[in-house]
């Protein structure tokens, strides 16, 4: 794999072999392509012939070094996403937390970190979420990440933080509920389902509540962010969902919107 030219090796092969096992190789004859007998058209094509090699192997070291190159490139992106966005596919705990108010903040939602607020013993909800296209419009919401299914549980706990909110503000209308899961963290994205059960999903929807799969966060932030115009449809499409967003609505609800 090696040889530029087989055929010139080849060649001298053949040659020897004749000699030393002249039944079994005959005389093959040769001189007739040598170099030595060229005519001068057959001289230049053959000398345009070694410059197009020669071309070629220069183009072929700079093609492998740009290679090389964009690998290594590749490699830095692919370490610098681990810690940064695709938190929201593989995380837990604060670094969830963190991952999803970033690609809340990506969309365009507006995003109190409330544990900036509350005292470190008093746990509440992550974050308090508002629109700036819809004035008075608010979320209660609260990142989760489990390495099994989600449990129900959480559900009851962020209605609860959300009848906190009522008690304690005494708003016109009561806030909305979103509870954000990265659930079978181990498993491939595509492969992890819905998010709760039915009858969780129904308690959600009672409460005009939602739970947003954070597969399907990063989804909807990879495809609109930074575009303007992507992330408000992006928006009105979360605001108006109740039950739960998962990966395959996302890329459902992507396709359909040609984005």
């Amino acid at each position: 794999d090696d040889l530029e030219n087989f055929s010139d090796w080849f060649d001298i092969a053949l040659r020897e072999w004749n000699v030393s096992r002249p039944k079994d190789f005959p005389s093959v004859s040769v001189w007739q392509t040598s170099p030595n007998w060229f005519t001068n058209e057959e001289r230049h094509l053959k000398g345009l012939i070694e410059d197009s090699r020669g071309r070629f192997s220069e183009a072929e070291i700079k093609h492998r070094a740009e290679i090389d190159r964009l690998e290594k490139e590749l490699g830095a992106a692919s370490e610098e996403a681990l810690e940064g966005r695709k938190r929201l596919l593989s995380t837990q705990d604060e670094p969830l937390q963190r991952a999803v108010f970033e690609g809340l903040i990506d969309l365009g939602f507006d995003v109190q970190d409330m544990d900036l607020v509350w005292e470190e013993r008093q746990h509440r909800e992550d974050y308090r979420i508002t629109d700036p296209d819809v004035p008075g419009w608010l979320v209660i919401g609260d990142a989760t990440g489990v390495a099994t299914g989600a449990k129900g549980s959480k559900i009851a706990t962020v209605i609860g933080y959300v009848t906190k909110y009522a008690i304690e503000e005494k708003p016109d209308s009561p806030p909305s509920v979103w509870v954000l899961v990265n659930h079978l963290i181990d498993r491939d994205p595509d492969t992890r389902g819905d998010i709760y059960r039915a009858d969780d999903l129904n308690v959600l929807v009672t409460e005009k509540g939602l739970a947003i799969d954070t597969s399907a966060l990063y989804l909807l932030v990879e495809a609109c962010s930074p575009n303007e115009d992507k992330c408000r449809k992006a928006r009105q499409w979360l605001r108006s969902t109740y039950g739960q967003i998962t990966v395959e609505n996302a890329r459902s609800w992507l396709s359909e919107n040609e984005i």
